[in-house]
């Protein structure tokens, strides 16, 4: 559905699928570069298909609602500051100007009470220097301490589109520039502080671009990639003043926005150039596997902050369970992670549709690797369509049997009916009346009257089924199908997997991040159930996120008084708003079986006590 990469395309061949024909229903995956794309195009699933999206993940995906959710995490986790220090300070303009103007003046006052603080030792590493003959020029660093760089993306574009960046004086506190106000006041914008210090690798700002699987929400089942790309700028890199703020390659480490450098540099060895394997990096950076810890840290408890959220979600587009069992949805995301000189991560942005293009040929290995592994954790081998299919027949069959049962019983009671008249009426003397067969019987004696030849042509009907034309056949040739497709899977399925077991490789280096399931995918989550601390402290202060953010939720619940409450205080209950009222409860379209069958119920009701009326308190 609208899937432009071709690297999909030819990696589904690599895993042994097929692009399936425009009609064909019997399709396993869906694959969108887009979610509205992909819900636009597929209307209904059935138990074995999936989709590559789930329901409303931009609620990280989305700057400005990744910045509330992080935000809001904090104040209900009692360690959240701490163990979310990974986000860097955002604000969501215009409606967090405020807010944004008092970490400023908060920002400039605990700056001032520093100098002052350090002003004593300041002089006197000054008249060291002048005794050593140095010069003590110390007017770059007080101009830089003296303005606040900061960052502004517009709330959901990508690849770079309207990021600026700006600076705010101490003077701009008390009487800020024009434009300054504008931008600030009018425009709808994610700003945050920029990183002025970040660790340069060879001269250069770069960043990494981490790849996440998740599979399932109940549970949250995520795996980590452990590769990746680090995406270099292609200008060398200087602190933030007023001459350089405009210049995007030396700032922005997005790849669109260096790719049309002409400094940009492809190399295929992967180690060097302006994109590079993140393996490779974190190996020659000092401490990289506590790079790799923080990384898994991170992504946990961004997913587990929205976990709860996230399955109110699915369950009212898909419902808690599944005729079959699996998940209905599975997603790529990608993580994008930026470390300071002092090696702490921040993670910038979550994409729900990293980009899959392939410019470069270590494009390519990575992408190729990410999609061909995720694929085979999705363990799409057929069977789950194969069970639905078989159980489909079998109900089938189930309602041509009854129905040939309820046929025989009629015809039965028919014979015994016919039997019965024919004994009254002897027993009143009548003459004897000739044999009457019955329906079996008469099938019977035609088919002995027919010719041998023809005899020899018919076929026997099978077991429990009518020999409609083209039905018994159907059955016959599927039962045969299925009897000779299962054999040849159990004795090609030996081979395959002796062969994938000698090809497959488990990524035993990363172990410490968590269970090593492929050559490069370790899962992470779901958290064990043993594991206490920070972890439930996260999922708790999730759930209560859950029930914050859902509007429907009350709406189900009857409304409480409080008989009991003194005069002149205001009950604690919350009521529902007039807007609500008059909207009533939001249509469910999972709960419309259910309304039909109380219909069903209610008309069996009345058909069998026509002559009553039965009134239910509501």
């Amino acid at each position: 559905v609208q899937c432009k990469p071709q690297i999909v395309r030819d990696t589904i061949r690599l895993v042994g699928w097929r692009e399936c024909d425009a009609g064909d229903d019997n399709w396993d995956v869906a694959w969108g570069d887009t979610t509205a794309a992909l819900f636009r195009g597929v209307q209904q699933l059935k138990p074995f298909q999936r989709v590559n999206h789930f329901p409303l993940m931009q609620i990280i995906c989305r700057k400005d609602l990744l910045a509330q959710h992080l935000q809001t995490i904090r104040q209900l986790c009692p360690h959240g500051t701490e163990e979310f220090s990974f986000f860097p300070e955002t604000w969501v303009l215009p409606g967090d100007v405020q807010r944004f103007w008092g970490f400023v003046r908060h920002s400039f006052e605990r700056r001032s009470k520093e100098d002052r603080l350090h002003s004593r030792d300041r002089s006197k590493s000054r008249g060291r220097r002048s005794l050593r003959g140095t010069s003590a020029d110390t007017s770059e660093d007080e101009e830089e301490d003296s303005v606040l760089t900061f960052i502004a993306k517009p709330r959901a574009a990508a690849r770079g589109n309207g990021i600026f960046l700006f600076q705010v004086r101490a003077s701009d506190v008390r009487a800020p520039r024009n434009r300054l106000k504008e931008v600030l006041d009018s425009e709808k914008l994610v700003v945050q502080s920029f990183l002025s210090k970040p660790l340069l690798i060879d001269g250069y700002k770069w960043d990494m671009r981490v790849y996440v699987l998740v599979t399932d929400v109940h549970p949250l089942t995520v795996y980590l990639y452990t590769d990746g790309l680090a995406r270099f700028c292609t200008d060398l890199y200087e602190a933030p003043d007023e001459d350089n703020l405009d210049m995007r390659e030396m700032h922005l480490t997005n790849f669109s926005i260096n790719w049309e450098s002409e400094a940009f540099e492809d190399t295929e060895d992967g180690a060097t150039g302006s994109k590079r394997s993140l393996r490779t990096v974190l190996e020659s950076v000092e401490g990289g596997d506590n790079i790799w810890l923080e990384i898994a840290e991170c992504v946990k408890k961004t997913l587990l902050a929205i976990g709860p959220k996230m399955q109110d979600n699915y369950d009212r587009y898909f419902g808690r369970s599944r005729d079959g069992g699996g998940s209905a949805c599975f997603e790529l995301l990608g993580f994008d992670f930026i470390l300071d000189e002092e090696q702490r991560l921040f993670l910038l942005e979550v994409n729900s549709a990293p980009s899959l293009s392939t410019p470069t040929n270590l494009d390519e290995e990575i992408k190729e690797s990410v999609l061909t592994e995720g694929f085979r954790l999705l363990g799409l081998d057929g069977s789950e369509k194969a069970k639905h299919l078989e159980r489909q027949q079998q109900r089938l069959a189930d309602r041509r049997n009854e129905h040939l049962a309820r046929r025989e019983e009629l015809t039965r009671q028919k014979e015994d009916h016919l039997r019965s008249s024919v004994g009254f009426l002897s027993s009143l003397g009548q003459r004897k009346l000739p044999q009457i067969f019955s329906a079996r019987q008469s099938t019977q004696r035609n088919a002995e009257d027919t010719s041998p030849t023809i005899k020899a042509e018919t076929h026997e009907p099978t077991k429990g089924v009518k020999s409609i034309p083209g039905f018994v056949s159907f059955l016959e040739d599927s039962e045969d199908e299925t009897e000779t497709e299962s054999e040849q899977s159990e004795e090609g399925w030996t081979d395959e997997d002796d062969e994938q077991e000698e090809d497959e490789e488990v990524c035993e280096e990363f172990s410490f991040l968590g269970t090593p399931v492929s050559r490069n995918y370790v899962q992470i989550l779901p958290v064990s159930e043993s594991v206490e601390g920070i972890w439930q402290e996260i999922q708790a202060g999730a759930a209560k996120l859950a029930q914050g953010w859902t509007a429907a939720r009350p709406q189900s619940q009857p409304l409480r008084t409080s008989l009991s409450t003194p005069a002149g205080k205001r009950s604690s209950v919350s009521r529902p708003s007039l807007k609500m009222v008059l909207q009533g409860p939001k249509k469910n379209p999972l709960s419309q079986p259910q309304m039909l069958l109380q219909r069903m119920r209610s008309k069996e009701l009345r058909e069998v006590l026509p002559l009553k009326t039965i009134q239910i308190g509501v």
